[in-house]
């Protein structure tokens, strides 16, 4: 008979594997920002959603993310520093695993205009758990 934490350990490699607490977490996240009315039909959309679009399936539309830039370019002119930038993009994580990614990068030059900023947000979504 197995024992509870070999149990326990199984399900936990299970839920890793297949990055289950990630999903969860990218759902709740998806929740709170839409506030959906019908919170069961939303998370049935964007289940399905997520398996049609795949990788490409996130949280934030183009325009959310350039938002998140315009903010960090308080003085208007068309770049951030890369610290404002890691700061912006750990606001766009939605698991710990991304939000660690956010703060480990770095970008080839000093300061950030936007193409490079949707890029990097772009990849760093990328790595949101999709069905």
């Amino acid at each position: 008979m197995m024992e509870k934490t070999d149990i326990r350990a199984k399900a936990e490699e299970y839920l890793e594997k297949h990055r289950i607490t990630e999903l969860f977490t990218d759902l709740c996240t998806a929740v709170s920002f839409h506030k959906p009315v019908d919170v069961r039909k939303f998370l049935t959309e964007e289940l399905k959603r997520r398996v049609e679009e795949g990788k490409e399936a996130g949280v934030f539309e183009d325009a959310e993310i350039d938002a998140v830039f315009q903010m960090s370019d308080l003085n208007n002119s068309g770049f951030i520093s890369q610290e404002q930038c890691r700061k912006a993009l750990m606001t766009l994580s939605s698991s710990m695993k991304q939000y660690e990614e956010a703060k480990e990068m770095t970008f080839p030059n000093q300061d950030v205009d936007l193409p490079t900023f949707q890029e990097y947000a772009k990849r760093l979504l990328k790595t949101m758990p999709k069905m």
